[in-house]
């Protein structure tokens, strides 16, 4: 019998503003930042009142492209990113690899989970947030995880944004592992988000630590109240605090 999509990935999906294409046999993924899918769903973020001031997020195409290509012109020696081929800087459009892989699943285990972690990690020690961390931007190659999305990154030394980072990756795997795995799934939560967590302080060090402590500002635990269902929000905030 066929897997039906969960929530998360028919979400992902109608918000879509990416295509591939084949030339010569290979692929290429083309992205239009100004197309409409685009479009709406960074506006529903933008005016959404729970994350518009917790991070910078941004609707404009030009700003989006600028702040990709910055992203992965300054980490393409230090981690696994998708080559750019061209950039169209009038019609708004990057033609990018296609990176060959796996989408991260949220039920692939604490080695998996710790992966991502250290990989946030580099990426923060670098002096840059991604804004939009949800798992299916990191897909596994031969060479180890790509992130593949980088259009709401930005250069900060801002703890916050970071922190939001990491509370965007533990929520969209939770919901993943709902979707998925309903029986069990609080326990597979705990122990994953951990995974995830031991990975980040791991390479990150005291900066991670500091990061993860954002958790306990006013605005941020009311943010896990209203992103995660009880009783997940709960057991979530257990796990941040074995870190902090």
């Amino acid at each position: 019998m066929e897997k039906l999509p969960n929530i998360v990935e028919i979400v992902n999906s109608m918000f879509s503003q990416s295509r591939i294409i084949v030339v010569n046999g290979r692929k290429y993924v083309v992205k239009n930042y100004t197309s409409e899918a685009g479009l709406v769903k960074w506006l529903l973020v933008k005016t959404a009142g729970v994350t518009a001031k917790v991070y910078p997020y941004t609707v404009d195409p030009s700003e989006r492209m600028s702040r990709e290509v910055l992203f992965i012109d300054s980490m393409k020696n230090i981690i696994d990113l998708p080559r750019v081929i061209i950039k169209d800087w009038i019609s708004k459009v990057v033609v990018r690899e296609f990176v060959e892989g796996e989408v991260f699943s949220p039920s692939s285990g604490v080695r998996e989970y710790r992966s991502i972690g250290r990989l946030l990690a580099v990426i923060h020690s670098h002096g840059f947030a991604l804004g939009d961390t949800k798992f299916q931007n990191f897909v596994k190659s031969k060479t180890g995880y790509y992130v593949i999305d980088g259009e709401q990154a930005v250069r900060t030394d801002d703890y916050s944004y970071m922190y939001w980072d990491v509370m965007v990756f533990c929520v969209t795997c939770t919901y993943g592992l709902i979707s998925s795995k309903p029986m069990g799934s609080l326990r597979k939560m705990q122990e994953y988000i951990a995974g995830f967590l031991e990975g980040y302080v791991e390479e990150g060090g005291k900066k991670a630590e500091r990061v993860i402590s954002v958790y306990n500002r006013f605005n941020y635990k009311g943010l896990a109240y209203v992103l995660l269902p009880t009783p997940y929000n709960l057991y979530y905030f257990r796990v941040i605090e074995e870190f902090v």
